[in-house]
């Protein structure tokens, strides 16, 4: 009885290594964003741009740390790659990406899906999985789409190694904003951002702050488009937050 017991502890022992080893757990899945910036190679004064962008990648590491499982990192060229838990704050991370970097356009895949391999929290280099494969596929669309004429552009696209219905509704409202976006001059882009990052903010607290007077604001923000934007902005964050087996 004593051998019978042994052996059987034995056996759920190996059991349970196999599982944590090879099996991939439904609730161990994460956020991967893989972006790089659009026609990089035309930028002007490169190295004082390299240094601004490092900066920003830095500061977002530190805006965003509660919800970062594994920090973003400036890989190959202009490509930036992070992972994160909470899928809602993908959104925020690349609104803050594109006030502090002016004048950049950024093409950005995002993938939910489990990683297999250990998760570097210091930089999200070397892991390996299906939420990094996602992204891969889904920036590698954004690139391939660029140059269609028979189909709705986009600068972000999500995929997810599971079947999701609301992912499709996630991507046509990336889309619409994408189409509202590219519409706005810089000045515009500016503020919605800036709007955006500082929600609640008051326009005649920002006309004092950036000394823009609020006539000025009000009517950039109506002709940009804000409303729209803000909608489908806020949209896109609750449909993400509903999604199922994430972190």
């Amino acid at each position: 009885m004593l051998i019978y017991n042994i052996y059987k502890l034995y056996i759920d022992i190996v059991l349970i290594m196999y599982y944590n080893t090879f099996m991939i757990k439904e609730d161990n899945k994460y956020i991967a964003l893989i972006a790089d910036i659009v026609n990089s190679r035309k930028i002007q004064n490169r190295e004082i741009f390299q240094k601004e962008f490092i900066n920003v990648i830095k500061n977002v590491n530190i805006t965003f740390k509660d919800s970062i499982v594994s920090k973003f990192v400036i890989t190959t060229g202009d490509e930036f790659q992070g992972l994160v838990s909470d899928a809602r704050v993908i959104l925020d991370i690349l609104t803050n990406i594109r006030f502090n970097l002016k004048n950049v356009n950024f093409r950005c895949g995002i993938g939910i899906g489990c990683i297999v391999t250990e998760i570097d929290k210091n930089m999200a280099i070397g892991a390996d999985g299906p939420a990094y494969y996602m992204a891969r596929d889904a920036i590698n669309y954004v690139k391939k789409n660029e140059n269609s004429n028979k189909k709705a552009k986009t600068d972000i696209v999500i995929y997810s190694d599971e079947d999701n219905v609301k992912l499709s509704y996630i991507n046509i409202l990336f889309k619409n904003n994408y189409y509202l976006y590219n519409r706005m001059s810089e000045h515009q882009k500016y503020l919605v951002n800036y709007f955006i990052l500082n929600d609640g903010v008051k326009e005649k607290d920002t006309s004092d702050l950036l000394k823009i007077s609020q006539q000025s604001i009000n009517k950039s923000l109506h002709s940009a488009g804000f409303y729209y934007y803000k909608e489908n902005y806020e949209c896109i964050k609750k449909i993400m937050g509903e999604l199922k087996n994430v972190n």
